[in-house]
């Protein structure tokens, strides 16, 4: 699991809090599952994809080999609560690449 474009201590807590899930509740998550209760007042969205130049996981491909991950990217909102696929979404592109389109 990744996310891009949060400063580093929201994103692993947010990360964290994915994780506990994983591990207190055997959660498993889908392509294009909403997540809710996890950012305050938000959605967010999970996605697979393939590694990109930009989210590379590379200590993870250098352990395990590339086609051995399971890639799964935390899509945040912006203020308004759409996604970077959603017309009108308030940051570049670059503020937060994807692994994939939902």
């Amino acid at each position: 699991m990744i996310t891009a474009g949060l400063p580093p201590e929201g994103a692993h807590s947010l990360l964290n809090d994915l994780a506990r899930w994983v591990y207190d509740k055997a959660e498993r998550f889908a392509h294009g599952q909403r997540i809710i209760d996890l950012i305050a007042g938000y959605d967010a969205i999970i996605i697979d994809g393939p590694p990109t130049d930009e989210l590379l996981p590379a200590m993870a491909i250098n352990r395990y080999g590339r086609d051995q991950i399971h890639l799964q990217q935390l899509v945040w909102p912006d203020q308004e609560g759409r996604f970077p696929w959603d017309h009108g979404y308030n940051f570049a592109p670059q503020a937060q690449p994807l692994i994939a389109q939902l």
